[in-house]
């Protein structure tokens, strides 16, 4: 299709196949509708892949009513790099419409920029693993730090209204092969890390037994104490914040010291207080890559307006704490909602208005609620089912629904919530 052909706000679909799989769809700039794969299988992080049937497609379809037919192009972000994607292919080659793929790193960034409002911005990405090297752009493989190799790990980009987003700088590694340092006898290690986002997951699963368990590291750290020095995890990161100089300036470079301290298959509540050390160590050193990674974002960004995309966005204690370092000069800072891998459907789709219409556009999100809305003839029926299978339940209608609900509260009540679509990212705050 060409700009001359397209509609003045064409139907941009946006894919994301990963972890916290999700669909987005777009019309023209606005963000209408975008749902993660969980919130309809009740299957928390719930993967999706195009190479097989998924549920969010059609329910974003449903409801933007549209049918597949009218999206003018489809943009897919995996996880793992390009691989076929049969069922997804065959339903858009049916209704006729095109598709392409970008990267992982590079959908997280157009996911903050687009959504931010800003007419430029430079744009930080952290997070486990992204795209491997071989999957980027010429352009983004010609940013990466010497030596590196694997998977993305930590980008920067530079974003404007005028030149869209173009990559700055890009960290790439490789996961250790060992689960910590062998010993004899073999004893069970903790996982080994290559970047900001799989040290705090491999924390994570020492603790709580699955790398998914970050937040639950972000809460249990203020219980503990930073023991380990952060150079048992971190021995450099993004190095100096002056004029950017020195090639590999700034490479990460990560210790497995602190994996070598835990050769025990126990998991939380046993090493009760050991657990809120590790917890309390390994944020502050994420916090500490967190402010190298920014410090260098400046450096090499030329813009006093900061987004944030990526798993380790999703550590509110480190935005705090970057927000209010001295030396870090951003008069704004962005970070969109759903920072994780299902905000990556966002930036597939803007990739694609931005590629159909030749005109890098953002829009300022106002509300994470993007999923579906229930209408009150569905409403009626859940709650109606509800009170059939639980006789206890009590419905009620009060004149005034806030100071009900409050009163109900104090009394140590549960109350159940539901309001507008669901919202989109790693939370359920009411709706």
């Amino acid at each position: 299709m060409v700009a001359a052909d397209l509609p003045s706000r064409p139907w941009i679909l946006g894919i994301a196949a990963s972890h916290n799989g999700a669909v987005c769809l777009l019309r023209g700039s606005e963000l209408v509708v975008a749902i993660q794969e969980e919130r309809l299988t009740r299957e928390k992080r719930a993967i999706l892949d195009p190479a097989a049937p998924f549920l969010a497609l059609d329910v974003a379809l449903a409801s933007a009513s549209i049918a597949l037919e009218d999206v003018a192009l489809a943009v897919l972000c995996p996880l793992h790099g390009p691989a076929p994607a049969p069922w997804l292919e065959q339903r858009l080659a049916a209704a006729g419409v095109p598709l392409t793929t970008i990267s992982h790193h590079y959908a997280h960034a157009i996911s903050a920029y687009a959504t931010s409002g800003f007419s430029d911005a430079v744009v930080v990405v952290a997070d486990g693993l992204g795209s491997p090297v071989e999957a980027l752009t010429d352009a983004e493989r010609a940013t990466l730090l010497p030596g590196a190799t694997g998977r993305e790990t930590a980008s920067i980009y530079a974003a404007s209204l005028t030149g869209g987003l173009t990559p700055l700088e890009k960290n790439a590694a490789e996961l250790p092969l060992q689960r910590g340092v062998e010993t004899e006898p073999w004893q069970p290690q903790m996982m080994g890390w290559c970047s900001l986002g799989t040290m705090y997951q491999s924390v994570a699963q020492q603790i709580f037994g699955h790398w998914s368990s970050a937040g639950k590291v972000m809460g249990l750290a203020p219980h503990g104490a930073a023991a380990i020095p952060t150079s048992e995890f971190l021995v450099g990161a993004g190095m100096g914040r002056g004029v950017a100089t020195g090639a590999g300036e700034g490479r990460f470079v990560f210790s497995q010291a602190a994996a070598s301290r835990f050769r025990t298959s126990a998991r939380w509540p046993d090493n009760a207080s050991a657990y809120a050390d590790l917890a309390a160590s390994v944020q502050a050193a994420l916090e500490q890559g967190w402010l190298q990674l920014a410090a260098r974002a400046q450096v090499l960004g030329g813009s006093a307006n900061l987004c944030l995309a990526g798993g380790v966005a999703l550590n509110s204690v480190a935005n705090e704490r970057l927000l209010r370092e001295p030396g870090l000069e951003f008069a704004n800072v962005h970070i969109v909602p759903a920072a994780e891998d299902s905000g990556t459907a966002i930036g597939a789709a803007y990739h694609g208005l931005w590629s159909l219409t030749g005109t890098p556009t953002t829009r300022a999100i106002t509300s994470d609620s993007l999923g579906p809305v229930y209408s009150a003839t569905a409403l009626d029926g859940a709650v109606d089912l509800a009170l059939k299978r639980h006789e206890s339940l009590t419905v009620s209608a009060p004149d005034d629904i806030y100071a009900a609900t409050a009163e109900r509260l104090a009394c140590g009540d549960v109350v159940a919530w539901f309001q507008g679509g669901s919202e989109f990212g790693p939370r359920a705050l009411g709706h």
